[in-house]
């Protein structure tokens, strides 16, 4: 009976270890029989929805462009991709490349981008016009056209969401109306207009075990992590009842690797928070499931 109950032990620990099912447990299947072996359980409580993020402590994370996930936030931030604001000109009515910008689309980050940009023509003189064609992928996506003598300035947003990750080119091409006049340009410039906050965080629900000094046996979780970006996390728990964003119990960290199985509190209320981090903006870490082992 003894060899029965550590094979069930065994193979209990390693369901929970491997995060099979929603619940790992064994029994004593005898009871009365003279043993005095008493079982326990191992619970589990998963976070995987958007429902289950959203229900946490949000602060600078995104859990709807990806449901089922958490992510870094886009903000509002004009970032410099590249330039070329050397004055060139073009004379006549022929368009005449002078400036190729080149990038690489790396992610939601690209998918708005601004084109900063100037034109003027050499001499204002009756009709005479200076224009710019501004060629994407060596597509023509915007036209710019001037019969200042004076630099006019213009911004192009360009929805870049239907381009794939990879290298591409942004073109400048002059020319005027007339053979004897000169336009030019001194500003080209793309910016992305997003960029991910470079921290963030998200606190858990609080869930009520039911058991008081409870133990938290394990933390696993499951997570993407491009170059320059971590996901790290703290726990809390305690026997008295706490709100999700409560200023106590104070936070224990327990780093940045899964599966987390020392130095875990105890208590029937327990909690975690997971700090997502980049020092390259344009990508995000995501968090994709945590999950939590109790007895």
């Amino acid at each position: 009976m003894h060899r029965l109950l550590m094979v069930l032990l065994l193979v209990g620990l390693i369901a929970c270890q491997a995060g099979i099912g929603a619940t790992a447990y064994f029994s004593d299947a005898e009871p009365n029989a003279n043993n005095t072996f008493e079982a326990w359980v191992f619970s589990q409580w998963v976070q995987t929805t958007q429902g289950d993020f959203q229900a946490g402590v949000l602060d600078n994370v995104d859990t709807s462009s990806s449901p089922g996930d958490v992510r870094l936030s886009l903000i509002l931030n004009p970032t410099l991709v590249t330039s070329d604001n050397a004055e060139r000109s073009v004379t006549g009515t022929t368009p005449t490349l002078v400036k190729t910008l080149t990038f690489t689309k790396s992610g939601d980050t690209y998918n708005e981008l601004r084109i900063d940009s100037n034109l003027r023509i050499d001499k204002e003189a009756g009709n005479k016009i200076a224009y710019s064609d501004i060629h994407v992928n060596d597509v023509s996506v915007f036209t710019h056209s001037t019969q200042s003598a004076t630099y006019v300035a213009y911004q192009d947003t360009l929805d870049f969401s239907g381009y794939a990750d990879g290298p591409h080119t942004i073109k400048l091409y002059l020319y005027t109306n007339s053979n004897s006049r000169a336009a030019y340009n001194s500003i080209f410039e793309l910016y992305r207009t997003n960029t991910y906050a470079d921290a963030g965080t998200i606190a858990s629900q609080v869930l009520d075990t039911g058991i008081a000094g409870a133990k938290w046996d394990a933390l696993f979780w499951d997570e993407t992590l491009p170059a320059n970006t971590d996901i790290t996390f703290e726990v809390r728990a305690s026997d008295t009842a706490f709100t999700k964003d409560a200023a106590t119990p104070s936070w224990t960290f327990v780093g940045g690797t899964s599966p987390v199985t020392s130095g875990l509190p105890s208590g029937r209320y327990l909690q975690w928070r997971a700090t997502l981090t980049t020092s390259d903006t344009s990508e995000t870490p995501t968090l994709h499931e945590v999950t939590v082992d109790y007895y």
